[in-house]
């Protein structure tokens, strides 16, 4: 079966249940289906496997979670979910590093904005200030300025007072949701 933007004329509730009852279909029937679509949770929550392509040329093809937790490119990380796009280098170990200074890291990182953790000033690796708050409802959505650039926060809404415009924070993350990313070798 093939769908053309079938969901992108539709309020954002019946949108959802739609994607629901699209996948539910394909699964009771065991149809293969194409779908075209550009909103990008729509592809990740309908799909087995998501094709991504740049300037009419594929990218890259993967499951949905492995395509949000493992993009190749900046362009995939930055498409496919937000991401805080640093500078960085591996360490001895091979482990990625951002650059606590401003300029060019040898390497482009991406860290997703909901895997970096607020931390008291002192007790992280990187430091800033809050530039502005975002409410969403389940979220709050925090810009960050740091002496590397600005960096973007999605931290859950657990009912609790939240950070103030101007607080001073330090952000922490693992290592490991650092991703390494190849150069965009594709040219628009």
């Amino acid at each position: 079966m093939l769908l053309d933007e079938p969901l992108s004329n539709l309020d954002a509730n019946l949108r959802e249940e739609m994607q629901f009852e699209i996948r539910r279909i394909q699964n009771e029937v065991g149809i293969t289906t194409l779908m075209v679509t550009h909103d990008q949770a729509e592809a990740l929550s309908i799909s087995d496997r998501v094709v991504v392509m740049q300037a009419g040329r594929i990218t890259q093809i993967d499951e949905p979670y492995k395509l949000y937790e493992h993009p190749r490119t900046r362009f995939i990380s930055g498409f496919v979910g937000k991401a805080n796009m640093l500078q960085g280098d591996l360490d001895s170990s091979g482990i990625p590093q951002i650059r606590q200074l401003p300029g060019d890291g040898s390497l482009t990182l991406s860290l997703r904005p909901e895997k970096i953790d607020l931390v008291a000033p002192g007790c992280g690796r990187l430091s800033g200030r809050i530039v502005t708050r975002y409410f969403l409802g389940s979220q709050w959505l925090y810009r960050i300025q740091t002496g590397i650039g600005e960096v973007t926060v999605v931290r859950r809404n657990d009912g609790q007072v939240p950070l103030e415009q101007g607080a001073a924070v330090d952000m922490d993350w693992p290592n490991e949701l650092l991703r390494v990313l190849d150069a965009d070798e594709v040219r628009a």
